[in-house]
C-alpha cells in the first residue's frame, strides 16, 4: 500500500459544520459547502473548494478510510471514491 501524505496544519476547533458555520466570524463571507462537486473530479474539487474559501485546507479521504472525528473550522475533508477519482459526499467546512 502507497503512503497517503496528508498536510500538516493546526485545527481551529468548532462546534459548527458547513452551513451552520457562516455566523463564526473567522468563516463570515466564505463558502462552506459545495454540493455542486458530488460527481467531480478530485483536482477540480480541491481546486474550486481552496479558490471558494482561502482558510481551508482540503484533506481527501478515499473510500474505506476514516479520518479524525474532530470539527476544525479550517479544514474540509473531501470524500472521494479513490485517489484521482470522484467526490461522493457534499464536501463541507468542519
Amino acid at each position: 500500500m502507497e503512503a497517503i501524505s496528508i498536510p500538516t496544519y493546526r485545527c481551529l476547533t468548532c462546534g459548527c459544520t458547513g452551513n451552520g458555520c457562516r455566523d463564526n466570524p473567522y468563516l463570515r463571507g466564505l463558502k462552506l459547502e459545495w454540493p455542486e462537486l458530488v460527481g467531480v473530479s478530485e483536482s477540480k474539487a480541491t481546486a474550486v473548494i481552496k479558490r471558494e474559501n482561502p482558510k481551508v485546507i482540503v484533506i481527501s479521504v478515499y473510500d474505506g478510510s476514516n479520518p479524525v472525528g474532530d470539527v476544525c473550522c479550517n479544514r474540509v475533508y473531501l470524500y472521494v471514491t479513490k485517489p484521482g477519482g470522484v467526490v461522493n459526499e457534499v464536501p463541507k467546512v468542519g
